[in-house]
């Protein structure tokens, strides 16, 4: 399964790499093709995790991004809309003006062109998962790691289809399979989880699984079912700060 490259990185992600003679390369263009690109392959965001990803969770920054933001919605890049959600209020998708400014910075990626401001988000039910999605991948950029992803929305429209609901490549080409419970799933549906983990690890599609858990309860269930299929050495969990914070 080919994921597609990191075209988002960007400050100590290696910029340069974004760097085209077509392109103003002003650090403020390329921080919108950062949020483009994001927004791109993830569908939306919240303006908490565009944010994150901008300021690499460095507080004082936070007032700076939200202003870049602003002034990128003011020239047709990114349009707001309202989230209603209980970890944001604010939410962002990408508009014509963005796919412009992302082909001219990538000309050798094919953007779709059907993909606008009108283009059907996901559903509400499934908002709040994806965006734990999200802030679980830029946890790992702020780490300083140099990554390669494929987003959930990606998995569904590969050939693969959708497994996980993120999958990070590292530099040394190991790929690690994420999973985000926010809510706790009958044992069913984790039995059905757990045999598609199991056929994933056989077929080397990931090498490694890390289930993402928002409570202390989620995770003793899903450690219940990791022991029980004998995966204690390739699934692990965890609760971590963002997912805790993000339900505060």
């Amino acid at each position: 399964m080919q994921l597609n490259p990191p075209k988002h990185l960007f400050l100590s992600y290696e910029v340069a790499e974004m760097k085209n003679p077509k392109l103003n390369s002003k650090l403020g263009e390329l921080r919108a093709i950062v949020v483009a690109d994001w927004l791109y392959r993830w569908r939306f965001s919240s303006q908490e995790v565009l944010i994150s990803l901008l300021t690499n969770g460095e507080k004082s920054r936070e007032r700076t991004a939200r202003d870049a933001l602003n002034r990128w919605e003011k020239r047709g890049l990114i349009r707001s809309f309202a989230l209603l959600t209980p970890i944001s209020k604010k939410g962002f998708v990408l508009r014509k003006d963005g796919i412009f400014m992302l082909s001219l910075a990538m000309p050798n990626t094919e953007f779709s062109k059907a993909f606008t401001d009108t283009s059907k988000l996901t559903t509400s039910s499934n908002i709040v998962h994806d965006l734990c999605s999200q802030k679980a991948l830029v946890s790992q950029f702020h780490k300083g790691k140099r990554l390669n992803y494929a987003s959930e929305w990606e998995l569904r429209n590969g050939k693969s289809g959708k497994i996980f609901d993120l999958i990070i490549e590292n530099e040394l080409g190991k790929r690690f399979g994420f999973e985000v419970e926010i809510t706790p799933k009958p044992l069913s549906r984790l039995q059905d989880a757990f045999g598609k983990i199991e056929n994933a690890l056989d077929k080397q599609i990931v090498q490694q699984v890390i289930y993402f858990c928002a409570t202390n309860g989620i995770q003793k269930s899903v450690q219940k079912q990791i022991n029980k299929s004998g995966l204690q050495h390739q699934v692990q969990t965890q609760v971590p700060d963002f997912l805790k914070q993000m339900w505060r």
